[in-house]
């Protein structure tokens, strides 16, 4: 047996006792992280029309690429654990703040600070207010000397 196989084997058992240790958890997890994903769509969605308007506007797409992703339940757990936290939905606010991100790749620095800007601004609060759904953007974290890569990491 390969160790892809293996390690794949491995993942399934691992998700089969998860989920029946923690069966509640994750039934009220999944509306939760339909609300991170409507959150991931919503950003990417600002961010895309973004760069198409400086694309008609400048001539210019200042975004490389985007990534993003969103922690499984079995990572949920697990980072509670690792904090002592109950294992509940309702000790994720306030205490769990990388459940998704996105990292957005721009062609220059400079670009970052644009677009951060311009997403900061589209994102306004009362903006949030009107779209329940939505999750605010806790953290845009931008380059510092150390990283002089053009990447802005958002975190919702």
């Amino acid at each position: 047996m390969s160790r892809i196989m293996q390690k794949e084997i491995k993942s399934e058992m691992n998700d089969f006792f998860f989920a029946k240790d923690h069966l509640d958890f994750y039934h009220e997890y999944v509306n939760v992280e339909q609300k991170y994903l409507a959150g991931i769509k919503e950003v990417r969605t600002k961010l895309e029309i973004l760069d198409d308007e400086f694309h008609h506007r400048f001539d210019h797409n200042p975004i490389h690429h985007m990534e993003w992703r969103l922690k499984s339940p079995h990572s949920v757990v697990e980072k509670m654990k690792r904090r002592n936290l109950p294992v509940e939905v309702s000790s994720i606010k306030g205490n769990i703040e990388d459940i998704a991100g996105i990292r957005v790749i721009c062609h220059y620095i400079k670009d970052i600070y644009r677009m951060s800007d311009l997403l900061l601004r589209s994102l306004a609060p009362p903006t949030i207010i009107r779209m329940p759904a939505a999750i605010p953007v806790t953290r845009v974290i931008m380059p510092t000397a150390r990283l002089q890569a053009p990447v802005l990491v958002i975190v919702l």
